[in-house]
């Protein structure tokens, strides 16, 4: 309809929220060098102040503070930097450390790690610290210590890097494979290959066990097969 949500008198109107709730985006209003934030209804929720808003907070005399879905200043403008983490909460930084708090401001991790990112696609955090990483579930429960030198997170495994070996780990069943440092790839799916004496074989996470014996020179995938080679012959595994 042509009724007049928002007056038009902004500068500009733009979408800052993509992450936390699609359903229920909140947009920045801009004008005369300010910026408030808007709801899902295009409703103005906080006084047009800012020097800078995002989905979780407002910008002033460069420090950042939380501002939950009702335009509620959650904290102090003590931090250098904010953005949505993940089930409501808010990665936050402060002197080039990070944390995580939830969305009234209570301390979710502590302001004590070097990163944190989240792990797209499973709802999971790698954090780093030391030069270490671990891995923190979306109950902010550690599932892998904070002791490893790399983790790659697979839909049914993870291969860590630590101590000079690679590992193929299963939180639920443990060490499933080891082998020497980067001697463990991601194939497709549950499949891995995996080093051992010098010579490749296949290591299945849905089986839990080796599917093909240690005994090739090579293995690599290549479209939907697998492709297993010797110096004197090779296998083609098919997608099936």
């Amino acid at each position: 309809n042509e009724n007049t949500i928002l007056p038009i008198e902004y500068d500009s109107i733009h979408r800052i929220s993509y992450s936390s709730d699609r359903n229920n985006p909140k947009y920045a209003l801009h004008k005369n060098g300010k910026f408030a934030i808007a709801n899902s209804l295009c409703r103005k929720i906080t006084p047009l102040k800012y020097e800078k808003v995002c989905e979780c907070g407002g910008k002033m005399n460069n420090k950042w503070c939380i501002i939950n879905d009702t335009g509620h200043e959650h904290s102090d403008f003590i931090y250098d930097d904010i953005s949505y983490c993940a089930n409501d909460s808010i990665l936050v930084k402060i002197n080039n450390l990070y944390g995580v708090v939830g969305s009234d401001g209570h301390i979710i991790l502590p302001l004590e790690y070097d990163n944190i990112h989240r792990i797209w696609g499973h709802e999971l955090l790698e954090v780093k610290k030391n030069s270490k990483v671990g891995i923190i579930n979306k109950e902010w429960e550690e599932i892998l210590p904070l002791r490893y030198d790399k983790i790659s997170v697979y839909e049914d495994a993870y291969v860590v890097e630590c101590d000079g070996k690679s590992i193929l780990y299963d939180t639920n069943i443990g060490v499933l494979f080891t082998s020497k440092s980067e001697g463990i790839k991601h194939l497709k799916g549950g499949l891995f290959s995996v080093l051992s004496n010098g010579r490749y074989g296949i290591y299945s996470t849905i089986e839990c066990r080796l599917i093909l014996d240690c005994i090739y020179d090579e293995i690599n995938s290549y479209g939907d097969g697998i492709n297993a080679s010797s110096h004197d012959w090779n296998i083609k595994l098919g997608s099936s």
